[in-house]
C-alpha cells in the first residue's frame, strides 16, 4: 500500500537520497548525523526510564479514547503509577 502511494506521486523510482534539490536534505542530514545530539531526560533518570518503558501516559491516553474512562480519573490513574515507580528509585541528597 505504500508502495503504491509512492507510485502516484511519480517518485517510486527516485530513492530519496538521489534527490539533491531537495531544500531539507542537506540540512536534515548535517542536523541528524554530524550535529551535536542531547540525550533523552529518561537516559539518565531510571525511575522515569521504567515510566516510559511501561508507557504509563500512553496507557492513560488509550483508557480514555478506547476505555471511556475520564481524563481526571486516568491522569490519577497514570500519576499514582508513576509515584510508585518514582518511590522504588529514592534521590540521595548531599
Amino acid at each position: 500500500m505504500v508502495a503504491a502511494a509512492f507510485a502516484t506521486c511519480g517518485r517510486a523510482k527516485v530513492p530519496a537520497a538521489a534527490r539533491p534539490n531537495d531544500p531539507h536534505r542537506a540540512p536534515y542530514i548535517q542536523q541528524g548525523l554530524f550535529g551535536p545530539t542531547l540525550s533523552t531526560f529518561w537516559t539518565f533518570n531510571p525511575a522515569y526510564a521504567q515510566v516510559q518503558n511501561e508507557h504509563v501516559w500512553p496507557t492513560a491516553w488509550a483508557d480514555i479514547t478506547t476505555g471511556g474512562m475520564p481524563p481526571e480519573a486516568a491522569a490519577e490513574k497514570a500519576f499514582k503509577r508513576a509515584e510508585e515507580i518514582f518511590a522504588k528509585y529514592p534521590i540521595a541528597q548531599s
